[in-house]
């Protein structure tokens, strides 16, 4: 009988150890900030599972500045219009911080997106639960909104929008804690919150009306502490001030002029901002510009659940027996999204950029929140619907992220520039002077990460398309550039730029750009090619699969018509049929296709480079090059083939 009693006993004891796990569990859940950490937490997960930990690569419109904004940050550095200074600051802060603890310079600027972000997600809880919403859904919405498009793909990666979303958040936040309490600390934090969000990003702006409305029976408060708040408005402005101290304390990745009266406001105003911006008074082109509205919505989230969830906005619970009330909290509600919509309509200028991408994040936001109200709405009707709700919820928050994960993961983890940093890295540890061009963008960025903290291009002065190019030239320096800055930069810029000059190629995919051309003798013992061209000097290497061919044309006299090059790498010499060539690099003018027989000069010597691959276990046995052209029949005319033995 003792041993049915024991385990008698102990049952009795786990009972209200049980049920004391429980209710603290329940105490937990019903706490203040169990559910906002819960969102922060999540979303933080969702987004470092596609966090961009290299130097960016994407040329996707997401990614348009986080190239700029990877290298800006570590350097302590400012970026394009306009300014963004509470970024940069924080921003620089952080991410130094991150690098004392072993995180690159681009891990820890995409953490600084992912930490914004995991607090917008708890602050749109935060705000949910403000307004009534239960606790379950203000959670899902908030984590339907992290899974949107663009608040996901900026999460991932370096771009100031989380932030913006922050304090999109905190804004509305403040503004309904003020409009139902009327407290002076609740007005001062909206104005902080709402002065650092438009100085932070204008579109911001946009909030206004919906502010407005909100605390409008607020009034009398807002007009006695007036003075502060123009107070905290002119304090935040000071930290524009960070733009030209860093400037003059000789940061090395600024943009534009602030220490200048001009370059510093035209930093803050940015008046090419609205060049592109027009009312389409046509209602065809509405209809177009509502169609780009409608694109960018449903690639953020489907276009059902937006609907649904601005819908839901409608089913905010009243506070009290004030019809007129209630419908102006409603009002303001829709106010908080509308203008981000509409303003998609006017600064549609025939393509969707990145500033599109960005001003559509409160709407995704608004529609998290009015889920969260829908199923809190439908869980006050009755608690099957209620579950039902949630459930739904959880199968959008499913299909959201079936959906965008791929369109994500496709640009936080591009690596393409890489295969320019590659090209770059050629001229590593150079012998003389040498100064690499590459236009300011993406291909620049990427390029001047890797050399600043990747330890790639060894002495190679690194430079964009606005430095000195001429003077570098003069000063003896060679001038290098990606073969594919000609499709940005044509002849007539650089003949702009420098004058008469004239190219060769320095690497596979690298081309030198000199101001006077390289005459020599002609030798008689040279290859002929043709009646126009010789091989001066021909040159194989071989590593493993890979042949480069080094070929130094030289035109006998004055060419008299253009040619094409004809490159082969043959698995038997001479080639039986179609089935002997392995691999080619045909060009349609030497130098990659840039620079055109017919303007080279009598004894000009040109240099180019041919690099080709060979499959996988074939056995290549020879590498022929020829220059050829096509008669007024439409017969290609070879000339003679120079062969080299494809020996290692």
């Amino acid at each position: 009988m003792s041993a049915p009693s024991h385990a008698t006993n102990r049952s009795t004891k786990a009972l209200p150890q049980s049920q004391a796990f429980g209710q603290r569990l329940t105490a937990l859940w019903e706490s203040e900030w169990f559910v906002p950490l819960m969102a922060v937490l999540a979303s933080g997960i969702i987004f470092a599972l596609t966090l961009q930990t290299h130097v960016n690569g994407s040329y996707h419109r997401y990614a348009t500045d986080v190239g700029n904004i990877q290298n800006a940050l570590p350097r302590w550095g400012h970026i394009h219009f306009t300014g963004y200074p509470l970024y940069l600051i924080t921003g620089s802060s952080l991410v130094s911080l991150l690098r004392l603890f072993g995180f690159s310079p681009a891990t820890a600027a995409s953490l600084l997106s992912l930490l914004w972000g995991a607090l917008t997600a708890g602050v749109v809880v935060l705000l949910a639960r403000h307004l009534g919403a239960r606790r379950l859904p203000a959670l899902l919405g908030a984590l339907l909104f992290s899974v949107s498009t663009s608040m996901w793909i900026d999460g991932s990666l370096a771009e100031v929008h989380t932030m913006s979303m922050l304090l999109t958040s905190l804004i509305l936040l403040f503004a309904f804690r003020f409009n139902d309490s009327g407290e002076p600390r609740e007005l001062l934090c909206l104005g902080l919150f709402l002065a650092n969000g438009v100085l932070h990003g204008r579109a911001l702006v946009g909030l206004l009306p919906a502010v407005a409305l909100i605390v409008a029976p607020q009034w009398r408060v807002i007009v006695k502490k007036l003075p502060l708040l123009v107070a905290i408005g002119l304090g935040s402005f000071l930290l524009y001030l960070y733009l030209p101290l860093r400037e003059w304390m000789g940061a090395t990745w600024t943009f534009g002029e602030t220490t200048t009266w001009q370059g510093f406001w035209q930093m803050v105003f940015n008046p090419k901002n609205a060049r592109d911006a027009a009312i389409p008074l046509d209602p065809a082109e509405l209809w177009i510009r509502a169609q780009i509205v409608f694109q960018v919505l449903n690639d953020d989230l489907p276009f059902l659940f937006i609907g649904l969830g601005l819908g839901g906005l409608m089913t905010l619970k009243p506070q009290n027996d004030n019809r007129l009330d209630w419908w102006r909290q409603i009002a303001g509600l829709h106010l908080a999204w509308l203008p981000f919509a509409g303003v998609i309509v006017i600064i549609y200028a025939g393509f969707i950029g990145d500033a599109i991408l960005a001003v559509k994040l409160p709407v995704s936001m608004l529609a998290g929140l009015g889920l969260a109200l829908l199923a809190t709405f439908l869980w006050s009707k009755r608690a099957e619907w209620g579950y039902l709700a949630v459930g739904m919820l959880i199968a959008f928050i499913g299909i959201a992220a079936w959906r965008n994960y791929p369109a994500v993961i496709a640009i936080t983890q591009d690596r393409g520039v890489e295969a320019q940093i590659a090209i770059v890295d050629q001229a590593a540890a150079p012998s003389s002077p040498t100064v690499v061009m590459i236009p300011w963008g993406h291909d620049y960025w990427g390029a001047a990460y890797a050399q600043a903290y990747r330890g790639q291009l060894e002495g190679v002065n690194l430079v964009d398309h606005n430095a000195p190019l001429d003077q570098y030239l003069a000063e003896g320096d060679r001038l290098l550039t990606l073969s594919q800055t000609f499709f940005v930069f044509p002849a007539d810029w650089w003949q702009g730029v420098l004058g008469e000059f004239h190219l060769s190629t320095y690497a596979p995919g690298l081309i030198e750009i000199s101001t006077a051309p390289v005459i020599g003798p002609i030798v008689n013992d040279a290859f002929v090619v043709n009646d126009d061209l010789i091989v001066h000097h021909a040159q194989l290497n071989v590593d493993g699969n890979a042949y480069t061919l080094r070929v130094d044309w030289q035109a006998r006299q004055k060419p008299q018509r253009d040619y094409s090059i004809a490159v082969h790498l043959l698995s038997t010499d001479p080639p039986t049929g179609p089935q002997d060539l392995l691999a080619q690099a045909d060009q349609s003018h030497p130098v990659e296709g840039w620079s055109p027989v017919s303007g080279w000069l009598e004894g000009q010597i040109v240099r180019d480079v041919y690099r080709l691959e060979a499959p996988p276990g074939s056995e290549p046995a020879a590498i022929r090059v020829t220059a050829y052209y096509l008669d007024e029949n439409g017969e290609f005319i070879n000339g003679e083939w120079l062969t080299l033995a494809a020996e290692p």
